[in-house]
Parts: C-alpha cells; sequence; structure tokens
C-alpha cells in the first residue's frame, strides 16, 4: 500500500476521479499503515492499532459503499425522495439500502448485478468524503440516488450517492465536548423522515429532503441512559432499545415502540 502527500483546499470536497485526493484521506492512509505495523508489536499498547485500524476501515466505507447506488440524474438542491412505507421496507426496490442489513431479516444482500466477478478488479474510487472526528461505526442507508450518514457527534449527512457532493448537513444540539464520543451505528428511514436516536437518549426525526428537524423526543429519562445504534420500524411504529443501564442499578435497559409522528 502506498501513500502519496496530496493536499486539497476542502478535505470535505467530493473529489472526482483522476485529481488529487484531499488529505484527509491521505492522512488516514499513513495512520492505517502505522494501525498495521502496530498489529504485530509487543508493546503493552499495541492494541492501539486494531482499535484504529477498525475506525478507518469504517471511515472509509462511504468509499466502498458507492459502487451499491446506481447511476442517476443530477440531485437538485432539494431532492425528489418518494415516501418509504412498510411494503417498500419489506421488498426494498434493488437500488436502495433501506436498513442497517438493507431488509428487516437482516440479509445484507444487495441484489444489483452492475458488479460481479468479471468486472470486480476494474472498481476505481469515485469520490471520497470525510466523516466527522470520532469513533465511527456508521453504516448507511441510501434512497432514491441519496446516501444518508450518520457521523460521530449525532451529524447527519445526506449527499448524492452519485458524485459525493453534499445535499444537506443536521448537527445534533450538543456539548462539542461529546461529540467525539458520540457514536451511532446506524439511522431508519420512514416515510418522508430519517429517524437518528442521539447519544442523550432522544429521538430526532428529521426532514428527509430539507434536513430540517420536525421533531424531537426524549426517550430515556434516567440520567447515563444513550443510544448506540438506530430504530427499525414495523407497521408504523418506530421500535428501539436503550443502553447504559450498567450493573448496581436500579433502573434496567428496555426496549420502546414509539407512535412516530409522520
Amino acid at each position: 500500500m502506498t501513500c502519496v502527500d496530496q493536499t486539497s483546499s476542502n478535505p470535505s470536497e467530493p473529489v472526482p476521479v483522476g485529481t488529487n485526493r484531499p488529505r484527509v484521506i491521505v492522512s488516514l492512509c499513513r495512520l492505517f499503515l502505522d494501525a498495521s505495523a502496530s498489529l504485530n508489536d509487543d508493546r503493552p499498547d499495541a492494541t492501539w492499532g486494531l482499535q484504529l485500524k477498525t475506525r478507518l476501515t469504517h471511515t472509509l466505507l462511504v468509499v466502498a459503499l458507492v459502487g451499491l447506488a446506481p447511476a442517476a440524474p443530477g440531485l437538485a438542491q432539494t431532492p425528489n425522495i418518494r415516501p418509504v412505507t412498510d411494503a417498500t421496507l419489506q421488498n426494498p426496490d434493488p437500488s436502495d439500502w433501506l436498513s442497517w442489513r438493507r431488509t428487516l431479516d437482516g440479509s445484507g444482500f444487495s441484489p444489483l448485478e452492475q458488479i460481479n466477478t468479471d468486472n470486480v478488479g476494474d472498481l476505481r474510487l469515485a469520490w471520497s468524503w470525510g466523516l466527522e472526528p470520532g469513533v465511527s461505526q456508521t453504516t448507511p442507508i441510501v434512497r432514491d440516488g441519496v446516501m444518508f450518514i450518520v457521523n460521530p457527534g449525532n451529524v447527519v449527512h445526506a449527499l448524492d450517492a452519485r458524485t459525493g457532493e453534499l445535499i444537506w448537513e443536521y448537527r445534533y444540539e450538543l456539548e462539542e465536548r461529546r461529540r467525539a464520543g458520540a457514536q451511532m451505528r446506524s439511522l431508519a428511514i420512514y416515510q418522508d423522515l430519517i429517524l437518528l436516536n442521539t447519544v442523550d437518549a432522544h429521538m430526532v426525526g428529521i426532514d428527509a429532503r430539507t434536513g430540517e428537524e420536525r421533531w424531537n423526543t426524549t426517550v430515556g429519562t434516567a440520567e447515563g441512559y444513550t443510544f448506540t445504534s438506530g430504530p427499525i420500524v414495523a407497521n408504523g411504529t418506530i421500535v428501539t432499545g436503550l443502553t447504559g443501564c450498567g450493573r448496581y442499578r436500579e433502573e434496567t435497559c428496555y426496549v420502546v415502540g414509539l407512535a412516530g409522528r409522520f
């Protein structure tokens, strides 16, 4: 693996094929090499390499997943996103990825056939996008050519999956010191809303077309409750489970079903 020191005036800009990659990707590449080397190190702190390698893998996941999104006409600033129904979640369009593992049965299988064993070796970088600082284990969701990504810090980006262009950004109101540790693994989409769970145990409904906050509901009522993964939706009910209930506490974790305002 070779890393070349190339720079960009704006590391968050999408990078077309044939142009310099942004410094954020180059820096990650260098850190990845350092992390890989430390995996063979017998020092007590060598485990940081494995942790960093995991983080970088997920940070660059957006670049790898672009092959799942079909080519589409250029998107307007406010994209036309069809509402997602229960029937849609049960049987998504082949070009959509609507849940953490695409379908509610968690198969993780894409029926798209454009990429196969004959041409997979010809894949090249189409664009890249730098995520927010922090631990990232996110799985994007895709609807009608728009990729929705939850970043560390409860920040959501909507991107044109064909070009990597930013359509909108939503930043949950949070103390800045907490952002880097506020990891979230997934989002949900239902009707015209993106559903975001937050580090302080709230659930937020975000307009999928504009990124505007529609509603914000407190789910965990006791201090210490949190979310680390997104909800699922079944028959119009939002189902999600809390964490943060360690030992020696009277309160326990629980699963809730919420009637979303769609």
